[in-house]
């Protein structure tokens, strides 16, 4: 069993370790961006509602030909500017809670090594999320993109065979494949540049990753062997 630098079991050391670092995790991080895509949104429009309330208003006041309507646009713009007050709090909300949870799997991150277990790695494509997991701790929760359209990822449960730290792929026009984890025929986890794609299907069929996250599984592999990593992929 895995000693800590203090004499204890991993386990024991495990104990030490605040209960929210594992829990704060498990939130769907799918419906965490849905919610902060909403919100943006919203604030984009109702910022743009305030400027034209604004233009308006000028306008109304630069005539002055109806009090009645000057107090309405007054009192239009006061109730707009409570409500993207309102907004940019709830906004401001979502990024704490975000960078909560980025400082809890930090932590997390931290604490691999006295973790007890193999690492797993699971894929769900209906939610694009890859989860990893050392023994039954979730470490990491990244989003994917797997494939698009008329192309395919392979399901199932495949161990890694081969590891690039960059490889080309000969069969898109030598389209780079950094940090890339093969565990099917050619089929890969790998790094991307297309960042934005990330979270929706728009692969060829590889498993794509932001290639932070790419480098840090690679790592893993590296570090623990074909043998003590399983990848599982489910629709």
């Amino acid at each position: 069993m895995i000693q800590s630098f203090w004499g204890y079991p991993a386990k024991k050391l495990l104990l030490l370790i605040p209960f929210y670092l594992f829990t704060s995790l498990q939130a769907n991080i799918q419906d965490d961006r849905a919610a902060m895509m909403h919100i943006e949104r919203e604030l984009f429009i109702v910022h743009k509602q305030n400027i034209l309330l604004k233009e308006k208003y000028a306008e109304e006041k630069e005539k002055y030909f109806n009090h009645s309507r000057i107090k309405a646009y007054e009192k239009t713009m006061a109730e707009y500017e409570e409500k993207e007050r309102k907004i940019r709090a709830e906004r401001d909300r979502l990024v704490a809670e975000q960078k909560k949870r980025d400082l809890c799997m930090a932590e997390l991150e931290r604490q691999i090594p006295v973790l007890e277990g193999d690492i797993h790695v699971k894929v769900d494509i209906s939610d694009q999320i890859m989860n990893v997991y050392k023994g039954d701790t979730l470490v990491y929760s990244w989003f994917v993109s797997t494939a698009a359209g008329a192309y395919f990822t392979p399901t199932g449960k495949f161990k890694p065979y081969h590891t690039a730290k960059m490889h080309f792929s000969k069969q898109y026009d030598n389209s780079p494949m950094p940090y890339a984890v093969f565990f099917k025929e050619g089929f890969a986890i790998h790094g991307t540049e297309w960042v934005r794609s990330l979270g929706y299907k728009a692969s060829h069929g590889c498993v794509r990753l932001h290639t932070n996250n790419a480098q840090k599984l690679y790592n893993l592999v590296q570090q623990y062997g074909y043998h003590r990593v399983s990848i599982s992929i489910a629709s």
